[in-house]
């Protein structure tokens, strides 16, 4: 017996009529890449201010109350971002 059909496309894959992707033309994974490690180190850089803050208040609640804060900020800068955009520059 010879060897699978299958052997020679991996070997040669332009003999099955696949095409290999070149740097150039792949899909650009690297930025969402990097944005999603920068909100993981965020998220553990946050973690660890409240983790701190729980030790000298005592109060194991004082992380959540961290996040809800931050999220609130973000949301009030989002919406003054979006209420700003809708008014038209007039010379």
């Amino acid at each position: 017996m010879g060897r699978p059909a299958g052997s020679r496309c991996v070997r040669k894959p332009a003999a099955c009529g696949l095409t290999i992707l070149r740097s150039a033309d792949a899909p650009p994974f690297r930025t969402p890449v990097r944005i999603i490690i920068i909100i993981i180190i965020i998220i553990i850089i946050i973690r660890e201010i409240g983790r701190r803050i729980t030790l000298v208040t005592e109060d194991s609640r004082e992380i959540v109350f961290l996040f809800q804060r931050l999220s609130s900020i973000a949301l009030q800068r989002g919406n003054a971002v979006s209420f700003l955009s809708t008014f038209t520059a007039t010379d």
